[in-house]
Parts: structure tokens; C-alpha cells; sequence
């Protein structure tokens, strides 16, 4: 079971360091593809790294596009030791992982409002303060 712990948390630094130099992965009929705006970016370290994670990219990615339910969330949120951040909670980690793989788009909804009348600055600060404190 420590082993598998190790791994975890290997492959949750590895994503991270994906993250940090703009290395995004899909799947393309099977095979694991990458994508970077910086290719000099990549270290040749992190390629290595791209070989040892392959089965666990794969499984994830795999299991993301056909179903969001099978991906054990709870392990990919494992603690780790000696953390020097505090840790993303899960609707976070969820949320970020779709914004990689997919993208945002779906969280953003664009619409425009045209008020009337009189600007009650109060009743305005106190829903946008509510907004903030929701989220």
C-alpha cells in the first residue's frame, strides 16, 4: 500500500510540473498525445517522466472522456507528507482537471443585464460581497 501511495503522489507532481510548463495530454484514437505552446520548455527529464506515468495518463484520461464517475477522486487526493501548500479540495481538483482536459467553457455563461432606474450602490456592494463569499 506505501508503494501505491508513492505512486500517486509521484503521478500528482508529475501533473503538477505538466501544469508549470504548459504540457496538456488528450487521448487521439487510443494513443496518448501532448500538447505545449513552448516545445524548448520541456525538459528531456520530463519526457522520461512521460514514459514512466503513460498507463496512469491513459487510465485517466480514458476514464474522464467516457465516464467522470469512475475516476476514484479520493486517491488522486491522497495527503502528502511534508506539504508545503494547502491541498486543493476535490470539487477543485475536479474542476481543474476538466479545465485541462476540456477546458472552462462550461462555467462561463456570458449574458449582458441592462438596469433602469436609480443605482442602489448598497443593495449592489452587498450581492457582489455575497457573490465573493460563495465562492
Amino acid at each position: 500500500m506505501p508503494e501505491q501511495k508513492e505512486r500517486i503522489d509521484g503521478f500528482l507532481f508529475f501533473l503538477e510540473k505538466a501544469n508549470k510548463i504548459g504540457v496538456t495530454f488528450f487521448l487521439e484514437e487510443g494513443k496518448l498525445k501532448l500538447k505545449t505552446t513552448n516545445v524548448d520548455a520541456i525538459p528531456k527529464d520530463f519526457l522520461k517522466e512521460i514514459n514512466d506515468y503513460r498507463d496512469e495518463l491513459k487510465n485517466l484520461l480514458t476514464s474522464v472522456s467516457h465516464n467522470h464517475k469512475n475516476i476514484d477522486w479520493g486517491e488522486i487526493h491522497a495527503r502528502r507528507i511534508g506539504m508545503t501548500k494547502v491541498p486543493t479540495s476535490y470539487s477543485q481538483e475536479r474542476l481543474w482537471f476538466i479545465d485541462r482536459f476540456e477546458g472552462s467553457r462550461h462555467y462561463h455563461i456570458p449574458w449582458v443585464l441592462r438596469l433602469g432606474g436609480t443605482l442602489d450602490i448598497a443593495a449592489l456592494e452587498g450581492s457582489l460581497r455575497g457573490l465573493v463569499d460563495r465562492h
